[in-house]
């Protein structure tokens, strides 16, 4: 009888745990396939990427290519739309950049009413 409750026990134990494992080995999994784009490529250097916009208002994050961001080594990164299965920095910068219409009213100053 007692070995039955410890097999049980230790079942019980270990089916509970399986979300958590799966949820973190998950998680390790999406960080390690990370791929952000190299600004010395071809490609980026062609489309005038750099990682870090000059242009005020205007980054990789407000742009209507950037698709879902997430946190990669503490820096906000996402999909894009010109750059297939690579990421790029949310602050980043390309010539193909165009005002998402998502973010346009976000950062829209409204007048007051009078």
């Amino acid at each position: 009888m007692n070995n039955r409750r410890s097999f049980l026990q230790n079942t019980m134990t270990t089916l509970a745990s399986l979300p958590v494992l799966g949820a973190a080995a998950l998680a390790y999994a999406k960080d390690a396939v990370v791929k952000l784009v190299d600004p010395k490529s071809a490609v980026a250097k062609g489309l005038k990427y750099v990682e870090a916009s000059t242009t005020k208002g205007k980054n990789c994050a407000n742009c209507i290519q950037y698709r879902e961001e997430m946190t990669h080594a503490g820096k906000k990164v996402g999909k894009c739309a010109i750059f297939p299965a690579q990421y790029v920095k949310s602050e980043g910068y390309c010539s193909v950049w165009a005002m998402n219409p998502k973010a346009a009213k976000k950062t829209e100053i409204k007048k007051p009413v009078k």
